[in-house]
Order: C-alpha cells, then sequence, then structure tokens
C-alpha cells in the first residue's frame, strides 16, 4: 500500500499508522503541485443551467489549444485520437503550454502538468504515474498507484481503494481552490472516483526507470 512504501524518501520508513505514510505523501505531492493551481488559467469552466445540466464555457483559447495538441500530435506522426496515449506527446504538451504565459488549457493540458512534475516522486518512491479518461465524466486527472497498467486498459478501482492510490486533479484545484481536497485526494475520496467510474488509462507518463533516465 502507498503507506508502506520506503524507496528513497526517508519520510516514507515504514511505521504502524499507515495514514500518516499517506498524508506524508500527500503533502510532497501538495508541496510539488498546488503552486501551479495560481499560475494556469483554466479555459472550460462548468455552469449548471436553468434544467440542471452542467455546460461548458469555453474561452478565446478554444481554438488555440486544440491547434497546439494538432501541432505536437504531428511531431511525433500522431492522430489527435492517438497522441493522449503517447507518453511522448503528454510530457511535450505539458512543457509547451508551461512555456505559455498564464499556461492555458483543458483538463488534458492540466493532467499532462501533474503528471510530468510528479517525475521526481516517481522516482523516489517508484509509483506509477498515470493519466486517465473518465469518459462518463468527459475528464482527464492524474493517478499515482503502485498497480501496472497498459494503455487503454480499465482501472481497477477495488484495487486502487484498496492501495490507498491518490487521484490529482490541477484542473479541479485550480477551480476550486478553497477545497484542498479538490487538487489531491484518495482515489476512494475523490469526487470522481470514488462512485468507481468507468476509467481507462490513457498513459503511463512515469514509471521508476523512465522517472530517473528520460528527460
Amino acid at each position: 500500500m502507498l503507506g508502506r512504501i520506503s524507496k528513497g524518501l526517508n519520510c516514507f520508513n515504514p511505521v504502524n499508522d499507515n495514514s500518516f505514510d499517506r498524508f506524508i505523501l500527500t503533502k510532497k505531492i501538495r508541496d510539488e503541485i498546488f503552486p501551479y493551481t495560481s499560475k494556469v488559467t483554466i479555459c472550460d469552466r462548468p455552469s449548471t443551467n436553468h434544467n440542471g445540466l452542467t455546460q461548458y464555457n469555453y474561452d478565446e483559447n478554444r481554438e488555440s489549444i486544440r491547434q497546439r495538441r494538432v501541432s505536437i500530435a504531428r511531431q511525433f506522426d500522431l492522430t489527435l485520437s492517438d497522441a493522449p496515449f503517447d507518453r511522448r506527446f503528454v510530457i511535450a504538451l505539458a512543457k509547451e503550454v508551461e512555456e505559455i504565459h498564464q499556461m492555458p488549457g483543458q483538463c488534458a493540458e492540466m493532467a499532462s502538468i501533474a503528471a510530468v512534475k510528479l517525475k521526481d516522486i516517481a522516482a523516489q518512491t517508484g509509483l506509477f504515474v498515470y493519466t486517465l479518461q473518465l469518459p462518463d465524466c468527459n475528464h482527464t486527472i492524474t493517478l499515482l498507484s503502485e498497480t501496472s497498467y497498459k494503455r487503454s486498459e480499465w482501472v481497477d478501482w477495488a484495487k486502487e481503494f484498496n492501495l490507498n492510490s491518490i487521484i490529482v486533479d490541477l484542473w479541479q484545484g485550480a477551480l476550486s481552490q478553497s477545497n484542498p481536497n479538490a487538487l489531491i485526494s484518495p482515489a476512494n475520496q475523490n469526487t470522481y472516483t470514488r462512485t468507481q467510474p468507468r476509467a481507462l488509462v490513457q498513459c503511463k507518463v512515469w514509471d521508476e526507470f523512465s522517472s530517473r533516465h528520460l528527460v
């Protein structure tokens, strides 16, 4: 379980209280990701209409966001549909958005940025870092887990709950800065994943080897 991890980070020396270890890990993640909640610009803000349905209000960056994705995908001879499943695309997308003033993006950009920023934690703990697509929520998030998944595999939430796996959602965290659990939370408590929705593994961004040896 995540609470027992002791690879590389002194704060993960095994203790009897798993929740304490998870607290330390969560703090490490928060220290890395939280500064970006005030740096990024969320370009697809949700609202509820008079019928109680969620609608998205897009700002002027919508077309440039799409064109950026297309351009990066072409660099790797990928279609826009295949690109999110490719580590090269995810890393390049995160780095390119980070270089833009106010870092504009939607949930795909935010999940990519969060995943890339967790490289050192992946290297130190041996955790896997994934981007996940939640098709029934039209949302993309980041997962830290001990489980090794393949691309296009469905997440086993029962296993992730048992492992105390962690969800990072920079998109929601930036929109809900007054709620610390919106940014980082255990998978079994996260607003999106606690009901065990369908979740497709898009990309294994980091494992212990790639986080130590890839740029």
